[in-house]
């Protein structure tokens, strides 16, 4: 059917879909409609269980098991499970709605259960443990993870699905555009959420848990009646011989030697999971704290940052659909890798003037990262559905999962590993009463990695240019060896320059803020010593920044 497609009628079309104008901007506006509906539900969870949990006198170390290590172990088995199977699946409702809808009351009736546990935990006290040792805040703790161990599980088809729908039925061409406003949406949810609904979080915790249920339950399941797949291929076989058993054997076989055995696709595998390991978001505040930051302050630079990226998100799919995220995403890295180690500087500053850091972080925040950081997020899992076969998307997807669960499982290990060597170094003192000057150090063990994660991108793309770039790209079977692949007769090796340019612009960001705090340290506020670690720490940026735009010229050879 496609091969008897116009070019303009290919860019409307996926699989055996195809959509008029009308009809594609009217899926985006369902699956928009129900992606704000989503993030809506998922906020409640871990926003609001924390706070229920430890006014019932549940201990931080149960918290922490119950909302972390509890949904790893899931997306560790259910995850690649469900990815193979649902890509295997032919039904009249498609391949991943049935995991979805199937979903849908049970994420409703548990998300009721959590938010009526305090009554249900009443009753089951008053009926079966009254007069026992077993208080009733006990009871209604156990009852809660019991009810969040079932919406983890359910919530894990949904997460691990909905995620593939979009390379099923949205055309590649718009895919950029699409997820830029994914991104969108989602981050204006979270904001009216977190602006408009969190504040009664302890107050109406019951009638929140209901509302999440009602709006997931209405709002996402009339998406799932909108939006329709088309129909697929048979799945192939696989031939191990007669019987159920020998059928998983054969399945389990053919997972292993596709995803594992192809040197390429353990590139991309790695590249993400290894960024895994430098796990120090949760010490971000920390990092903060120590420079002299309220959190009044954090959460104002947060607030801005994320305000400013809100208007970027609205044109950036379309350059991500027109310069490739592949491209896109290879060029922003390199960019990083080269200056994974730029916040050395702090080592050497005590604390700076909070003011001018809000003023100078501002700047960058307005006027610098926020194109570079809207172009990452949407060309990152836009990147992912262009590298991985089409067909298969679920099967490669939980193959790279388990990969990511095993690094995460490590990084919880070696982060807390690296602080407390860390901090022999660095005890604290009468300055620093809660050695927040420790977490300064994070940059090296981040930089690191980085550093190494970007060897496995750089890898992929040399490969995915010889495999076709952005004309002809295929995604290959386990037999292909990039490493023995010849140069494309079609491969110019030309940079482009709009792309680079936006990364230059980034750069340029560093460069002025590194400048101002040299000219503050000069003219404003004379510290000699302050001076000249923000003029070496520009001069060594600029450096950095030449070798990688030169770096980005050469990736791009033939």
């Amino acid at each position: 059917m496609t091969s008897a497609l116009t070019d303009e009628q290919k860019k409307f079309s996926v699989g055996s879909l195809l959509y008029t104008r009308k009809g594609l901007f009217m899926m985006f506006a369902w699956m928009l409609w129900g992606d704000f509906c989503f993030t809506m539900m998922e906020a409640v969870i871990p926003s609001i269980l924390p706070l229920h949990l430890r006014g019932l006198g549940a201990s931080d170390q149960f918290i922490s098991v119950l909302m972390t290590s509890l949904p790893a172990v899931f997306n560790f088995t259910i995850t690649p499970t469900v990815g193979l199977w649902s890509d295997r699946l032919r039904t009249s409702w498609g391949r991943r709605m049935p995991f979805i809808i199937g979903t849908i009351p049970f994420l409703t009736i548990t998300l009721v259960l959590i938010g009526m546990s305090d009554q249900i935990g009443a009753w089951v006290h008053q009926n079966f443990f009254s007069g026992s040792a077993v208080d009733q805040a006990k009871v209604t703790i156990i009852l809660l993870a019991c009810f969040v161990g079932l919406f983890d599980l359910f919530n894990m088809f949904v997460n691990t699905i909905y995620w593939y729908l979009f390379n099923d039925i949205i055309p590649e061409h718009y895919m950029g555009r699409f997820m830029s406003y994914f991104r969108l949406v989602g981050t204006l949810a979270g904001m009216f959420y977190n602006f408009f609904i969190f504040q009664f979080a302890e107050s109406h915790m019951r009638e929140i848990y209901l509302g999440a249920a009602v709006l997931y339950f209405f709002g996402f399941g009339l998406m799932c009646l909108k939006v329709r797949e088309g129909t697929y291929p048979p799945p192939e076989k696989v031939a191990e011989g007669p019987g159920f058993l020998a059928g998983v054997v054969g399945t389990a076989k053919s997972f292993w030697k596709e995803c594992f055995t192809s040197r390429y696709y353990w590139y991309f595998m790695l590249d993400p999971a290894i960024m895994c390991l430098a796990a120090f978001a949760p010490f971000g505040v920390f990092l903060n704290k120590s420079l002299g930051l309220t959190l009044g302050n954090i959460g104002f630079l947060g607030g801005l940052s994320q305000g400013a990226m809100l208007l970027c998100f609205l044109f950036v799919g379309r350059l991500v659909d027109k310069w490739h995220p592949v491209r896109v995403m290879a060029y922003f890295s390199a960019a990083g890798a080269f200056g994974a180690f730029g916040a050395w500087i702090w080592l050497f500053i005590d604390k700076p003037d909070p003011t001018m850091y809000i003023w100078q972080a501002s700047i960058g925040g307005l006027l610098f990262a926020p194109l570079a950081g809207t172009l990452t997020q949407v060309g990152g899992m836009t990147r992912w559905m262009r590298i991985l076969p089409r067909d298969k998307l679920g099967q490669f997807s939980g193959a790279m999962c388990l990969v990511r669960a095993a690094m995460i499982f490590v990084a919880g290990f070696a982060v807390g590993w690296y602080l407390d060597f860390v901090k022999l170094f660095n005890p604290p003192t009468a300055a620093d009463p809660e050695g927040l000057f420790t977490y300064r150090y994070m940059f090296l063990f981040q930089g690191v990695v980085t550093v190494v994660a970007f060897y496995f991108h750089y890898k992929l793309y040399r490969g995915w240019k010889r495999l076709g770039g952005e004309t002809s790209y295929q995604a290959p079977d386990n037999t292909v060896d990039i490493l023995k692949l010849p140069p494309r007769p079609d491969d110019d090796g030309r940079v482009i320059k709009p792309l680079l340019y936006i990364v230059i612009w980034g750069i340029l960001g560093a460069i002025i803020s590194l400048g101002v705090w040299t000219a503050y340290y000069i003219f404003w506020n004379p510290n000699f010593a302050y001076a000249m670690v923000f003029s070496i720490a520009t001069a060594v940026t600029l450096i950095l920044s030449v070798a990688s735009i030169w770096f980005i010229k050469f990736m791009e050879r033939p």
